[in-house]
């Protein structure tokens, strides 16, 4: 058994009473904004302090992060901080599961809302409760806290019909068995012990990629309302973009790795993209074609704002003006990413579109 095995075999403390042992994992980086609110509403939860941790993760933040965690750390000696050499995410997974001495093992980022006191107590009644060995969560979006256009218009377009994958579970008030793939978030130690670790190649859909193996080998997953927790709309639409950038590379390698896993809609960005190209070249080359172009350009405006609108009741809507602009900041970023890395796969590392440094870890698929 390797070193990197063993720490992922540390012995669970001996249950006290009803309440097993809850490993929180959160895996950060450049978290200054929000890791104390997070970590406050996790040290704030109803359930015995002596049966839960907090593993902060940290790939070695440039802003003041890993003071805020080491001030709380000193407060409250459930705050660990761990370093994450790998940066990632999906690195920062690992190490926390390796460091963990849960009975479950629940991840939580450092820049969601966790409403209420009772996530804890809830992981621990559904895992007795159900049989499950993945529990799985609603993630909505909501606007930020400054309650920006920006972010209002994001938090609208995601939660719309075609702002997020059809097969996707994030807005959901379903509770039952489920397949884990979008929405897996907390575990048994045998999962790890079974599947083995995050693939610390993905920079993105690093979960969703584990959450297929979870599925493949069998594992029982369920869904429910009480452990759901938010996420705020990013701030801006180049900040969008920059996070479907990732989004896309990611699907393509989650194809390439498990190619049973390709959906019809995966598709759908890089050829809108493709189609965005055309119509450009065609507004350039042939002007008596540009009348019909931007005609057609307003039509898919005025279905998207058709689409839209209705489904954002929930949402502040003074931003509706900018919903076609949303839209075009997810499916490019989305089509563009794939796009890039196919041509990476294919042809090396010559065409780049944008970042691949790590940014924040992980956000609702």
């Amino acid at each position: 058994m390797t070193e990197q095995q063993d720490r992922g075999k540390i012995s669970p403390p001996e249950t006290k009473g009803e309440s097993p042992f809850i490993s929180v994992v959160l895996p950060v980086r450049n978290e200054e904004a929000t890791i104390e609110s997070v970590l406050r509403s996790l040290l704030a939860q109803d359930y015995p302090s002596e049966q839960c941790e907090f593993l902060v993760c940290d790939g070695y933040s440039t802003d003041r992060t890993r003071e805020i965690v080491n001030n709380l750390a000193a407060e409250d000696s459930r705050v660990v901080l761990k370093n994450n050499p790998g940066q990632r995410s999906s690195a920062g997974r690992n190490v926390g599961y390796r460091h963990a001495r849960g009975e479950y093992i629940l991840f939580v980022d450092g820049h969601c809302v966790i409403p209420d006191n009772q996530l804890l107590r809830s992981v621990a009644e559904l895992f007795a409760s159900t049989g499950a060995d993945c529990l799985c969560r609603p993630q909505p979006l909501v606007p930020d806290d400054n309650c920006s256009l920006t972010a209002g218009a994001i938090a609208a377009v995601r939660a719309s019909r075609f702002g997020h994958s059809r097969s996707s579970y994030i807005y959901s008030e379903h509770e039952g068995f489920i397949s884990p793939i979008s929405v897996g978030a907390a575990y048994t130690r045998m999962v790890f012990e079974t599947i083995g670790e995050y693939d610390e190649s993905f920079d993105a859909a690093e979960d969703v990629e584990f959450n297929v193996r979870v599925e493949q080998a069998g594992f029982k997953s369920f869904i429910s309302p009480r452990l759901k927790i938010l996420y705020h709309a990013r701030s801006g639409l180049g900040r969008l973009f920059r996070q479907m950038l990732r989004y896309g590379r990611g699907r393509f390698h989650l194809i390439r790795k498990h190619p049973n896993s390709f959906e019809w809609q995966t598709i759908i960005p890089p050829l809108l993209v493709f189609g965005l190209i055309f119509l450009l070249f065609v507004l350039i080359l042939i002007p008596p074609l540009r009348g019909p172009v931007i005609a057609l350009l307003l039509l898919a405006a005025l279905g998207i704002w058709a689409v839209t609108i209705p489904d954002s009741k929930r949402f502040d809507r003074r931003g509706w003006p900018l919903y076609p602009a949303v839209f075009f900041a997810i499916y490019a970023g989305l089509g563009l990413g794939f796009i890039q890395a196919v041509a990476r796969d294919s042809f090396g590392q010559a065409v780049h579109v944008g970042p691949d440094k790590p940014e924040k870890a992980h956000t609702p698929k």
